[in-house]
């Protein structure tokens, strides 16, 4: 026997149909609107590697010197590696990037009784670095940089760290070997405020002697 549905009221088991929602774009449409926000700065964007900068590495040796006696006098020698990009064209401004080690000896710790180990010293450092030779120039010049640092001394044999952040001026010159590249030689130093994994301070400093191979790159118009 049939019976009469209420009007308006969709038949037993079969959920209603969804109303199209007005007002709001497809991806398509989405994906529309983004490329035309962003033609103006896409040629600008995709020029990330049409700039001038450089990369390269190379080796330092360096010393610590801290209150902390298990680190005082540590020292050793190490490899890093950097690259730079002008944040500027026409302007010898450089955002730095580097990153390395050395390796050192280290004695015992003071609020554990860890003995004598190797540890790596790793340093990352962000900062600015002044090229004061001209921007079409590849040739002899000094430099500076001041960067912000994280540091970290890494115990070989025991669970044992010391981890903290600091600051790292530094000053040098670079070099230029025709039919070779440009050398970038310098000092950096690091001064750092850390703490052990079993929560003692560690405050200290460090001096870096560096020389890196940078393999430069200019912007397609040269500057």
């Amino acid at each position: 026997m049939r019976t009469e549905r209420e009007p308006g009221r969709p038949k037993a088991g079969r959920p209603p149909a969804a109303a199209p929602r007005a007002g709001r774009p497809g991806p398509r449409v989405l994906l529309v609107l983004a490329a035309l926000v962003m033609a103006p700065d896409a040629a600008h964007a995709v020029r990330f590697i049409d700039v001038s900068g450089y990369i390269g590495g190379g080796t330092q040796y360096g010393w610590i010197a801290s209150g902390n006696s298990s680190i005082d006098g540590a020292r050793g020698a190490g490899l890093q590696v950097v690259f730079g990009r002008r944040l500027r064209d026409g302007y010898p401004l450089y955002l730095d990037m580097r990153l390395g080690g050395i390796f050192v000896d280290v004695g015992p710790t003071t609020e554990i009784a860890y003995p004598s180990d190797r540890a790596d010293y790793a340093v990352m450092a962000v900062g600015g670095l002044w090229d004061f030779r001209a921007p079409e120039s590849r040739g002899l010049g000094p430099w500076v940089a001041l960067h912000g640092a994280y540091h970290n001394l890494n115990w070989r044999e025991s669970y044992y760290h010391i981890e903290g952040f600091g600051i790292s001026p530094g000053v040098g010159i670079h070099l230029p070997i025709p039919a070779i590249g440009v050398f970038r030689i310098g000092v950096t130093g690091n001064f750092f405020s850390a703490k052990s994994n079993y929560d003692a301070d560690v405050n200290g400093q460090s001096l870096l002697l560096t020389m890196d191979y940078l393999y430069q790159f200019r912007s397609r118009d040269g500057r």
